[in-house]
């Protein structure tokens, strides 16, 4: 817009300065002042829509700067000293407190979760929260997948019969144990992620965890099927804390 009333500016005072050059070779003055005239206005006109654009134009880029600052939220990070000696995998991650803030949406995504020779297959696997599990049995025996959030059972279902499957939805986040209640010696675990910020390491490696929205957190670790480690933390704008986890 801006570029077409500057050159529609230009032919204006083209035309003008070709009047002009008429006049000289014998044009009535009477004519030459009513050009002028008509270019005048159509100037100021046109300077004044492209003073009013361009001021349009200032005020959008200072409205979006506000915008863009008043969006730019403070954040903090937290340093995770572990100090565990039994067997990895380590999982170390933080959670909303108090539990269940957060809503588990379905993301559709199909994760398969297979029964051979009476083991869970993977034996551990990280799913996406809202994922849906489907549990396929490859033996000739009855089972049942009975999937547990620390003491609370987010599902559990029955495969009597080999090759057959069922689906169900995970509603829970963090570590969640698999069993078969048929046979005690089977378990498994699901890993949900609660938040962007979590590891899974086979030492005992510090974690440092940056662009922390501030709040409460529960941080935990788990390894060898147990929650070996836990502690609550309040993170402010801008913290930058350390805390210690250890199976000691």
């Amino acid at each position: 817009m801006l570029r077409l009333l500057y050159r529609l500016l230009l032919q204006q005072l083209d035309r003008y300065r070709t009047r002009i050059r008429a006049s000289r070779q014998g044009v009535p003055r009477s004519s030459v002042r009513n050009i002028l005239s008509r270019n005048k206005r159509t100037a100021a006109i046109a300077a004044l829509v492209m003073s009013v654009l361009a001021g349009v134009a200032v005020f959008q880029q200072f409205e979006l700067g506000l915008h863009i600052q008043s969006s730019d939220k403070s954040v903090a990070d937290l340093t995770v000293e572990l100090d565990f000696t039994i067997e990895p995998p380590l999982v170390a991650y933080m959670e909303r407190w108090p539990a269940g803030v957060d809503i588990v949406e379905a993301s559709g995504k199909v994760v398969q979760l297979a029964i051979i020779n009476s083991l869970f297959v993977p034996h551990m696997q990280i799913v996406e929260p809202g994922s849906i599990i489907e549990v396929v049995n490859h033996d000739s025996i009855l089972h049942n997948a009975h999937v547990l959030s620390e003491n609370d059972t987010v599902f559990n279902v029955a495969t009597p019969l080999k090759s057959i499957s069922v689906r169900k939805p995970v509603t829970a986040t963090g570590v969640l144990q698999i069993r078969c209640d048929l046979h005690p010696v089977m378990k498994g675990w699901l890993f949900v992620p609660p938040t962007e910020h979590y590891s899974i390491q086979a030492d005992s490696s510090n974690v440092r965890w940056v662009n922390v929205t501030p709040g409460t957190y529960r941080v935990k670790a788990w390894q060898n099927g147990e929650y070996v480690s836990e502690e609550i933390v309040k993170l402010k704008p801008k913290d930058s804390k350390s805390i210690h986890l250890s199976s000691l």
